[in-house]
């Protein structure tokens, strides 16, 4: 089924504090020495686990503009429509696991901010028990 599957090269991954907005305009985008050439599902799902959670509770409502706006530029092939929550599912293990590493073992002398790997750790146990996005994707088709 991967090969059904679109990529392509991009900021990889895309977080909030990695975009820069003057007023609501896009200004700027940083660390590309992350970008790299994958699946565009799995990158739309990162974006999604940053920027559409509070404190690791997911904003349906952000959820939803997101994918709308996307589908604006790119409509999701029923395939990625269907691979969406296992993609959030793995993105949030990913982050929560990095974010665990980073926390245990920090980096002396690198320019980093601490980040709370809780917030995906409670995005995975959300995905987990399908309370929100299997009724947000289902509904969204």
């Amino acid at each position: 089924p991967a090969k059904c599957l679109f990529t392509q090269n991009f900021l990889h991954p895309l977080f909030r504090d990695n975009v820069l907005f003057v007023d609501e305009k896009l200004t700027g985008l940083l660390d590309f020495y992350s970008a790299s050439n994958g699946f565009l599902i799995v990158d739309l799902a990162i974006t999604v686990n940053d920027s559409c959670q509070d404190n690791g509770l997911l904003i349906v409502d952000n959820f939803l503009a997101l994918l709308a706006s996307y589908e604006t530029v790119r409509p999701l092939e029923p395939l990625e429509k269907k691979d969406l929550q296992v993609q959030l599912r793995a993105a949030a293990l990913r982050f929560w696991l990095s974010r665990m590493d980073h926390k245990f073992h920090p980096r002396i002398g690198e320019i980093t901010h601490k980040k709370d790997p809780l917030i995906f750790r409670n995005l995975l146990c959300q995905y987990r028990k399908n309370r929100v996005t299997n009724s947000v994707i289902n509904s969204y088709d």
